[in-house]
């Protein structure tokens, strides 16, 4: 702009040099235009130095404005943000108690009195705090609190006997025993009682016999959880004790303790 005023100025000044006006007409439109470009040129120098001067009434107002706080996007999603699923799983839930180092998982007929009960004894007699279900079982379902318990228990020893799948407690037991593995770690040692691991895996022979007495009081939907529990439990592997090998529950807990050892 500034540049423009001079050509004009100098346009002007040879105009006023080369015209047929008379002198003071000449001199009255020089001084009326001169002063008229003096205010233009006083008004441009004024723009130009504003335009670098701050204006704290405006830089408070961009100090107070939203520009300067966070995006409410990304706030609302740290704050709503929810965890993935295997997580899941995994981070976000509390870790349960742990009450018990083992939880016993038997069927009372076939064990109490014998193995089970010399396992037991040698684990607490070792300080390995065991949970043992002293409670005859009679068919009803399992109780909330025995489910805190296996949720509760580092280590589960499923044994598997003769007559394991009978029970509709100790199948819910193995279901929630599987369950607690693969949600939350726990370890689960099986044992085959005097029993083929091939006919728990593939519920054959007796344990065949035992799911064939609940499909007539039991839903499809509970029986696939509970077949397929047993083929997983059966599937980690584990010690089967043989009749009359010699293979007692002294011997048994020296392979648990190594086991639990390597976890």
């Amino acid at each position: 702009m500034g540049i423009n005023i001079y050509y004009l100025a100098i346009d002007f000044v040879n105009w006023l040099l080369h015209n047929d006006l008379p002198k003071v007409a000449n001199m009255f439109i020089g001084i009326i235009l001169f002063l008229l470009m003096a205010i233009s040129l006083i008004a441009v120098v004024s723009l130009t130095f504003r335009k670098d001067t701050p204006n704290p009434q405006v830089e408070k107002k961009l100090d107070n404005s939203s520009y300067h706080k966070p995006c409410p996007k990304m706030a609302s999603s740290s704050t709503t943000q929810k965890p993935s699923s295997s997580s899941s799983s995994s981070s976000s839930a509390p870790s349960p108690k742990l009450n018990f180092d083992v939880f016993l998982s038997f069927r009372g007929e076939d064990t109490r009195y014998g193995f089970t009960d010399h396992l037991f004894v040698s684990l607490e007699g070792r300080g390995i705090h065991t949970f043992r279900d002293d409670k005859l079982e009679r068919g009803e379902e399992i109780g909330q609190e025995l489910l805190g318990t296996i949720e509760g228990s580092r280590f589960s020893i499923i044994v598997f006997s003769e007559r394991y799948a009978d029970s509709k407690w100790c199948l819910e037991e193995l279901t929630k025993i599987m369950e607690c593995r693969k949600e939350s770690g726990q370890t689960v040692l099986p044992v085959f009682y005097h029993v083929d691991p091939s006919d728990v895996r593939k519920q054959t022979g007796s344990f065949g016999k035992g799911f064939a007495k609940h499909e007539k009081t039991v839903d499809e939907e509970k029986l696939k959880r509970w077949r397929a529990a047993m083929t997983e439990a059966t599937n980690l592997g584990g010690w089967h004790v043989v009749k009359d090998k010699g293979c007692t529950s002294q011997s048994l807990f020296r392979k648990l303790l190594t086991s639990s050892s390597k976890d």
